[in-house]
């Protein structure tokens, strides 16, 4: 058997970046299927991870404008996948949610994947489980704040599309 050379923290990062393509794809093959754009899954995944936040923090969140984020939850509205709901507490405020439709129709679409990470997860031991999830919070923090630092020092996606149109000829 020939000797496999360790692996190196290169090849770690292509990895994950290799996972992030996929995923993506994934995403876009679900989204296709499904008859929802891929940034409409994101929406959902965001405020099932996050519920009960405003379109201001969803915007946010997804790096997208204001009004990307009306424009997306109008339609996963329609759909019947988000609901809008005043805060009770500022009634100013509108809080976004995923409904139960939502699960129930997307959700299916991603039980084979979950289940291959459970048989996945299920040979690791608890130790070996523990760093996994500590990893990818890790990585999630250092991509977070790697976004955050750029853009502190960069233009905004609104200012950019508008740089865009006005030199387009």
């Amino acid at each position: 058997m020939p000797h496999r050379p360790e692996p190196t923290v290169t090849e770690l990062g292509l990895l994950l970046w290799r996972y992030a393509q996929e995923a993506h794809r994934l995403q876009a093959a679900v989204g296709d299927q499904l008859d929802l754009h891929v940034t409409d899954l994101t929406c959902l995944a965001a405020l099932t991870a996050s519920p009960g936040i405003t379109a201001g923090e969803l915007a946010q969140r997804l790096a997208v404008t204001s009004g990307a984020v009306t424009r997306m939850t109008d339609r996963l509205a329609e759909r019947g996948y988000v609901r809008r709901s005043v805060d009770p507490a500022d009634r100013r405020r509108v809080l976004l949610e995923v409904t139960g439709a939502a699960v129930a129709e997307v959700g299916p679409a991603y039980q084979s994947i979950l289940s291959d990470l459970a048989r996945s997860a299920a040979d690791c031991t608890d130790e070996q489980l523990r760093f996994l999830v500590d990893f990818m919070r890790g990585r999630i923090a250092a991509c977070a704040q790697e976004t955050q630092q750029i853009r502190q020092g960069g233009r905004a996606a609104a200012q950019r599309s508008r740089v865009i149109a006005t030199s387009t000829p």
